[in-house]
């Protein structure tokens, strides 16, 4: 989950700076206690290096801002802290002249808070990503078709109408091979099973995973485009799999252990 990607560190850093500051102002002052000030340069120093990191990893990933990260950053830094310093003030006011009373009230609004945020995280794990509509052409990851035009896409490679004979014949034909039942053609990945060649490729961003697969000699195959964050595409997989029966485990194990050396030696098992 990218929410979790982002929370995990700022808490982490979070909870050392508090630690410090605890110990620094035990050191200082005798008493285990951190000032108003301190926390909210505790927070924002924790909160900065995560924003960038969720800032950096949007545009790498998706080559630019996209709606659902901007809301994220808003939601697990953003509204957190207007919440802390209005349940401050609040508290300063109503009971300015009872400092015992409003410090322990204060801490019982930090830990409702604190809730709130890892509620936003759990939440915000499993929704859709929406990725900026213009994205910088490149080798991998900047199409954006329907299903219906990776369909056609996978029939064209399949039983080539427009491709030459001479370019069909590369994309069918092994030119890596890392298992008896994987290779890599000129293109897309070739699985050799009892039920024929299939060939397939499979997409994966940090918003949408998919899958892609065809068997030209019997002539059917599926495309299948999921939204998802959970940087794993078994569900478009699975999806596949049910959709067409036999084996698929060499396309699963290549998408999702990643477990090959692309850079060789290039042995079959």
């Amino acid at each position: 989950m990218p929410a979790l990607v982002f929370a995990l560190p700022f808490l982490v850093i979070l909870l050392v700076l508090a630690l410090l500051a605890l110990v620094v102002g035990r050191l200082r002052s005798g008493r285990w206690r951190i000032s108003r000030r301190t926390a909210l340069a505790i927070y924002a120093l924790a909160a900065l290096p995560t924003c960038g990191l969720a800032l950096g990893l949007a545009f790498l990933l998706t080559q630019g801002l996209s709606t659902n990260y901007a809301l994220l950053i808003l939601i697990l830094w953003g509204i957190p802290l207007l919440a802390l310093l209005l349940g401050d003030h609040i508290l300063k006011r109503r009971f300015s002249e009872r400092a015992g009373l409003r410090r322990a009230l204060l801490a019982t609004w930090v830990f409702v808070v604190a809730l709130a945020m890892a509620g936003a995280v759990l939440t915000l794990g499993d929704m859709p990503g929406f990725s900026p509509e213009a994205a910088r052409p490149n080798a991998a990851g900047s199409i954006r078709a329907t299903a219906a035009d990776m369909a056609r896409f996978l029939i064209e490679i399949a039983n080539p109408q427009n491709l030459s004979p001479e370019t069909a014949a590369q994309m069918h034909t092994p030119q890596v091979s890392l298992r008896s039942d994987l290779s890599w053609g000129l293109g897309p990945g070739i699985q050799h099973s009892p039920e024929g060649d299939a060939l397939w490729q499979w997409g994966q961003a940090l918003d949408f995973q998919s899958l892609m697969i065809i068997y030209p000699e019997l002539g059917y195959g599926a495309v299948v485009l999921t939204n998802s964050d959970l940087l794993n595409s078994d569900v478009a997989i699975e999806i596949a799999h049910r959709a067409l029966g036999g084996s698929i485990d060499a396309v699963r194990r290549a998408s999702l252990n990643l477990e090959f050396n692309y850079q060789g030696p290039f042995l079959e098992e």
